[in-house]
């Protein structure tokens, strides 16, 4: 074709406009996507209520120090999926033994994967819970009184698959 009959082409039957279209419009694209995962797959580590959280994590504070006074210890054990917790106290607990206490098993970065249970009292400070297996790795375990007033609490950190396990105010 001679160069005469090239410049009288219409310009969307050319190449070079449609390639420096396409450049641009594959970021645009491209941005869009990004945008689209960023959306479905996003973290939910920010919460909704700062305030109420930041008085739960005064409350928080003061069971821990209530648990180090009386000198907690949890020893725990992991049985087919059954977690049995024993508590031992420098000081009495205050005639809770019969009431249950809450435990949450917490994964540092699944949320899908926690597991939150109410451990039923079998006498003797002593309380099992079904918490099914857990896969392998680290976890948050937080465990706390059910109790109106006077509360305690103990937080740590365990290594899965385990048996045995101890949870201690003093960790």
């Amino acid at each position: 074709m001679p160069t005469q009959d090239l410049d009288q082409l219409p310009w969307y039957r050319q190449f070079w406009p449609w390639f420096l279209i396409a450049l641009p419009g594959s970021v645009v694209i491209a941005s869009l996507w990004l945008v689209f995962i960023s959306f479905k797959h996003a973290d939910s580590v920010v919460s909704d209520n700062y305030y109420k959280e930041g008085l739960a994590i005064s409350q928080v504070v003061e069971d821990l120090k209530r648990a180090t006074n009386l000198g907690l210890q949890a020893n725990l054990a992991m049985n087919h999926g059954v977690l049995t917790v024993s508590l031992q106290s420098e000081q009495p607990l205050k005639d809770d033994q019969n009431l249950p206490i809450g435990i949450a098993l917490l994964h540092p970065a699944d949320k899908a994967l926690d597991h939150r249970v109410i451990a039923k009292p079998i006498g003797n400070y002593v309380y099992i819970a079904e918490i099914g297996d857990i896969p392998a790795g680290r976890w948050y375990m937080d465990i706390y009184s059910q109790k109106e007033a006077d509360n305690w609490r103990l937080k740590g950190e365990l290594y899965a698959p385990f048996d045995k396990a101890i949870l201690s105010a003093d960790q």
